[in-house]
């Protein structure tokens, strides 16, 4: 009985060593990055706190990624240039927040369709205002 045993816990150890020494592949989603790109500025953007007092200035860039204009939804984020990872917006918002923001940026687009002393700059600042 107790070579059985000495028996079964050599194996054992055996296997553990043999799974322990095996290279480790690492298994995750694959994330695809895009490039965000600004070719332009639209114009500066001023963070006003609660307190009526000015936070921050930035200049704005008008963002693209693959052609397409893209918007930050965390007013807490810079976003800049660079690599990133594309989320979709149902990720960070319920559905109800996702038409109020439709609806919103419809709204935008016909108001500047309407005025016509606004420029294409003005226009996102609008939309990412609005988003």
């Amino acid at each position: 009985m107790k070579k059985i045993m000495n028996r079964l816990l050599t194996g054992v150890l055996t296997l553990a060593t043999v799974f322990t020494a095996l290279p480790a592949s690492a298994v995750h989603a694959s994330d695809t990055q895009y490039w965000t790109d600004t070719e332009e500025k639209a114009g500066y953007v001023e963070k006003v706190m609660n307190d009526g007092s000015i936070g921050s200035t930035f200049h704005e860039g008008i963002m693209q990624v693959e052609g397409e204009t893209a918007y930050c939804i965390d007013i807490n984020t810079d976003f800049e240039p660079g690599y990133k990872n594309r989320s979709g917006a149902s990720s960070r918002m319920s559905a109800d927040q996702i038409a109020d923001v439709a609806l919103s940026l419809e709204y935008v687009k016909q108001y500047w369709a309407s005025h016509t002393g606004l420029n294409h700059k003005q226009l996102y600042l609008l939309e990412q205002c609005a988003v």
